[in-house]
């Protein structure tokens, strides 16, 4: 698999890298020696250390990129129907609670202007209901004391909502 080739490809840099910090570390004559071996390529003579450093870490960033939770997920995805469905199942379920709340706001919005225009209608009568509803409180506070020999009666309290 891909894991395998990289992580043998990350073991495989990393020891070239100690390989050439062990022949910069031996000085003139060893190294020269070593880097003119009949088994190394002009390829691999001319790589540097700094090359290496760079190659190590494209294949690090590879490997963590592979190992990502959205790469993984990709993966299950391709890799299991049983994830597949599941993932299909919930995204159906999400996409229909999005309609169901635009369908709520627009059916919310629609309500909220018919109120605007139910208040707009009526906010001129509000006067006369108050002054409707004093007149009856009068009227009751009278029938009531009426009923208790004429002793006064107050009724509290006033209206605070329409």
């Amino acid at each position: 698999s891909i894991s395998t080739i990289l992580f043998e490809l990350e073991a495989f840099l990393s020891q070239r890298i100690r390989e050439e910090a062990l022949m910069a570390s031996l000085g003139g004559e060893m190294a020269v020696a070593l880097k003119q071996s009949e088994r190394m390529t002009e390829q691999i003579k001319a790589t540097t250390s700094s090359d290496l450093r760079r190659m190590l870490d494209a294949v690090q960033n590879a490997m963590k990129e592979l190992m990502s939770p959205r790469a993984q997920q990709i993966l299950s995805l391709k890799l299991s129907s049983r994830y597949l469905e599941r993932v299909a199942r919930s995204m159906h379920d999400k996409r229909r609670i999005v309609s169901k709340m635009n369908q709520l706001i627009v059916t919310n919005e629609r309500k909220e202007v018919e109120s605007e225009e139910q208040l707009a209608r009526l906010g001129p009568q509000y006067p006369k209901l108050v002054a409707y509803v004093d007149e009856l409180k009068k009227n009751v506070e009278q029938s009531i004391s009426e009923l208790y020999s004429g002793r006064p009666v107050n009724i509290m309290g006033e209206i605070n909502t329409m």
